[in-house]
């Protein structure tokens, strides 16, 4: 069985399920009692619905949640690539700046996701240096 590429996602697709997404807080919960597989299934297939409704092309859901997927993780990189040419010494110029909505996505995903962790609160960051741990007597 072949696998068919499908058409690329246009500009207005991808500001849909960007916009659709941010207005949807559910699809990023940890699993609870009230936000389930299913919650999170139908929250994807109502950004899926939006998306579909300014495309010519139907994608399902799961096509939808991998876009979304695959489009944070391209403009993290992005991101953070851009982000390090500007702290070259010289003060490098950096990409172009991103798109409107792929700031909106760096929004949604938080700079964290960007950055990393950039430092522990107080003196914890010393807490384990120096500390050897033996496995066995972990477990």
């Amino acid at each position: 069985m072949e696998k068919h590429s499908r058409e690329r996602y246009k500009t207005d697709e991808l500001a849909v399920l960007v916009e659709e997404v941010s207005c949807r807080p559910t699809v990023f919960s940890p699993f609870t009692n009230t936000v389930t597989l299913k919650s999170k299934e139908k929250q994807w297939a109502e950004v899926a619905e939006k998306v579909n409704s300014v495309s010519h092309i139907k994608r399902s859901f799961r096509e939808v949640r991998k876009k979304w997927h695959d489009l944070t993780s391209r403009t993290k990189r992005k991101e953070a690539k851009r982000r390090a040419a500007m702290r070259q010494t010289g003060g490098g110029v950096g990409s172009s700046p991103l798109s409107e909505w792929k700031n909106k996505v760096i929004e949604i995903i938080g700079e964290t996701a960007v950055e990393g962790i950039k430092e522990l609160a107080g003196n914890d960051s010393q807490l384990f240096i120096g500390m050897k741990f033996n496995y066995n007597e972990l477990v």
